[in-house]
């Protein structure tokens, strides 16, 4: 096993803007092909003059990749670890090689077009391996993005898929601290700069021609970027202007518009700001200032709790001998009101009774 050799693709695949499963599926190509050996080949005659470890018989193949000089390209380039992974990972980006609909080793039959189509697949939790020793595990060899996240590429499994509250539009962005802060912003974005489209919208995407992008790592985000074309300045009006100041100033250097870079302008740009990986504001800003339903406090304000409900007295219990008096109380209160009814329209009656009544 030569590091060296391994090293020098996986430049390649970071050059190449491939991300880890296509440099995964190099490295299982090469553990297949050539075993880490550098082969000449005697029927690729100009392949002696290069240096080798070992000479091949397979027709004319050469390399790192056993590549053959009718489909890939110059002498030097397939003797060369790095110039051939270039080529290989040409050829590895016009198939679907991020996705599942293959397995790994099914990509890289579709790149060499192998009679043992089955071997490559073999070989992938080794490559995977390899992978993982040389990166740090993808984080400290691997390194950081532009902005500083680390690190520069994820998987699936560090990312997740977040509706853009109040909207329908949906992104893919780093679990945790950037999925909080960059869609709380996009719905800043959506309420008070401009609607949000998901037709041209986008966080995390795989491959980039930039190896350091931070759209490895799912750390920024471009918004509507029909309307805000890269290389392109004054793509927002003087309104629009002053609200993107007062959200940058609102979400306290955790977040940085690249509208404000020199070279290149891009307008459509968002992502976590330089200095903000690790750095312990960015929970006390979250905490302080983005909702439990996922917007910001920016204009809206927190979320208000509910009135309480009225408060309804409560009649204390009532005593049998407070109930009885209050019968009596109103059964009086009814006979004084019979008794006046009838001094009113019958009076010689009741006067006649009352004498009945009192006799004696």
């Amino acid at each position: 096993m030569n590091d060296e050799y391994a090293k020098r693709v996986l430049q390649a695949g970071i050059d190449s803007g491939v991300g880890p499963r296509g440099i995964v599926i190099a490295f299982a190509t090469v553990f297949v092909e050539s075993g880490w050996r550098m082969y000449a080949n005697q029927a690729d005659p100009e392949s002696l003059g290069f240096p080798h470890e070992a000479l091949s018989y397979d027709a004319n193949s050469v390399g790192l990749f056993q590549q053959r000089a009718e489909w890939w390209g110059t002498c030097a380039q397939r003797m060369d670890p790095y110039q051939s992974a270039l080529l290989f990972f040409k050829s590895l980006k016009r198939y679907p090689y991020n996705t599942d609909a293959n397995s790994p080793g099914a990509w890289a039959q579709r790149v060499q077009g192998s009679a043992f189509p089955d071997r490559y697949d073999q070989h992938i939790v080794e490559a995977q391996a390899l992978y993982d020793r040389l990166t740090g595990n993808g984080v400290d060899n691997m390194g950081a993005s532009e902005n500083g996240w680390q690190p520069a590429w994820v998987d699936q499994n560090s990312l997740v898929w977040v509706t853009v509250p109040g909207t329908e539009v949906n992104l893919q962005m780093l679990k945790g601290q950037p999925a909080k802060i960059l869609a709380a912003l996009a719905a800043d974005f959506n309420a008070y700069i401009e609607p949000l489209r998901d037709a041209d919208s986008a966080s995390y995407t795989p491959t980039n021609s930039v190896s350091t992008s931070n759209h490895l790592n799912g750390t920024a985000m471009d918004l509507n970027w029909d309307s805000h074309a890269f290389h392109v300045k004054g793509t927002f009006n003087s309104r629009q202007i002053k609200t993107i100041r007062d959200i940058l100033s609102f979400y306290e250097n955790t977040v940085f518009w690249a509208g404000d870079w020199n070279d290149p302008i891009d307008e459509m740009h968002w992502q976590m700001a330089y200095a903000s990986f690790g750095n312990p504001n960015n929970d006390s800003f979250i905490k302080r200032k983005i909702r439990a339903d996922g917007f910001s406090t920016f204009v809206r304000g927190p979320i208000l709790a509910p009135a309480p409900p009225p408060v309804v007295p409560v009649k204390p219990p009532v005593s049998e001998l407070d109930a009885l008096t209050a019968l009596v109380a109103r059964l009086s209160a009814a006979l004084a009101l019979l008794l006046q009814m009838i001094e009113k329209d019958h009076p010689e009656t009741l006067s006649n009774y009352i004498k009945a009544t009192t006799k004696g």
